[in-house]
């Protein structure tokens, strides 16, 4: 069962909370799903039944097909119903395409696509690809207001479409824009926090506030889905939970939470949040100085990220274990570290320029 926040968690910016040992699923036997032939079997027959949403939900929910395979059956789904003028079928090809490049970290084609989503779902009236396709594009913008007016946007959507599934979603996410205000924007899994534009928190009242913004929502989402049951928006949550409790140097409880986390990510086949969690668990080793422990998860999610294609998590596990080579006086295993992420990004974007779909 999900761990419930307290009161104390959403109102006070240090707490004590009781610490329970909890099992957990190592992070490092993360494997390819075994039924991948049946899925890709499942898909070849809504295509042939010319259902081609139910063939890209499988897409979008089973993320450890190969990227190949995933790319021709979405351009095949695209042309398709842009020749039987399935407008329905074509916004939502359009929103798992934009899925699909976000999980590559192409941002740009991302939100292109995106958009195209929008633009038809508005135009003939689908609720639920509308917000869909609004809420996953708030995810590309650098802008955290933006992105929250974006999500705002997204809420009567999925209010219309009865959709409390994708509606729990758009909470987390508001949620989690405030939380970026205090904690920063690494915590919206972006690759370089650099390029994101917060606003400057300068006062403990502020934290205070966006915080209770955050918990806010969280606390929406939550309830939401106490009924739903849903392993992504649990894995989502304790997430932001954990992300909080590290914060607040509350590591023992933190690590639970993202341990339990990546527990409803592998159960939901989300492997780029297991990937994530990953590595934001392996900083909060580094940060307690438990630096081979924090190096065998770096590792490890160094593994998992170039097997997956997730060449942004590549990048950053790199950059990571550079920092834990420096912390450990290694300078020659940082400097080829770095080296290694400097010519991962150069070489990433390089590539999501010439990428086609």
């Amino acid at each position: 069962m999900v761990m419930k926040t307290t009161t104390s968690l959403v109102h006070k910016l240090c707490f004590v909370v009781l610490l329970i040992g909890l099992p957990f699923k190592s992070f490092g036997n993360e494997k390819e799903p075994q039924n991948n032939d049946s899925i890709k079997t499942l898909i070849t027959q809504f295509q042939k039944e010319n259902n081609l949403i139910a063939a890209n939900r499988l897409l979008n929910q089973n993320t450890a097909l190969e990227v190949e395979y995933t790319f021709g059956v979405l351009n095949e789904n695209l042309n398709l119903a842009k020749k039987t003028a399935q407008f329905e079928a074509l916004a939502y090809t359009y929103l798992s395409i934009g899925n699909f490049w976000f999980m590559r970290g192409n941002k740009i084609k991302a939100y292109e696509n995106y958009r195209e989503s929008e633009m038809i779902s508005r135009k003939h009236g689908y609720a639920k690809i509308t917000g869909l396709a609004l809420m996953n594009a708030s995810n590309v913008s650098s802008n955290m207001d933006k992105r929250i007016e974006q999500l705002k946007l997204a809420v009567p959507y999925f209010n219309n479409a009865n959709d409390l599934l994708n509606l729990s979603k758009a909470y987390l996410n508001i949620g989690s824009c405030y939380s970026s205000y205090v904690l920063g924007a690494k915590i919206l899994s972006v690759s370089n926090p650099t390029d994101s534009i917060l606003p400057i928190t300068q006062t403990e009242t502020n934290k205070i506030q966006f915080r209770d913004s955050a918990f806010r929502y969280y606390r929406l989402a939550e309830n939401l889905n106490d009924s739903l049951q849903h392993p992504e928006v649990w894995a989502s949550y304790n997430l932001r939970i954990a992300q909080w409790l590290k914060y607040d140097q509350n590591y023992a409880l933190a690590e639970k939470h993202y341990r339990l986390s990546n527990q409803y990510f592998s159960r939901a086949n989300l492997f780029k949040g297991s990937v994530y969690n990953m590595l934001e668990l392996a900083e909060l080793k580094m940060q307690q100085q438990n630096y081979a422990q924090a190096l065998k998860l770096a590792d490890s999610t160094l593994i998992l990220a170039q097997n997956y294609g997730f060449t942004d998590y590549y990048s950053d596990a790199c950059l990571l274990i550079s920092e834990i080579y420096e912390r450990l006086n290694n300078y020659g295993a940082a400097i080829e570290y770095y080296k290694l992420y400097h010519n991962n990004s150069l070489q990433s974007n390089a590539s999501l320029k010439d990428e086609k779909i």
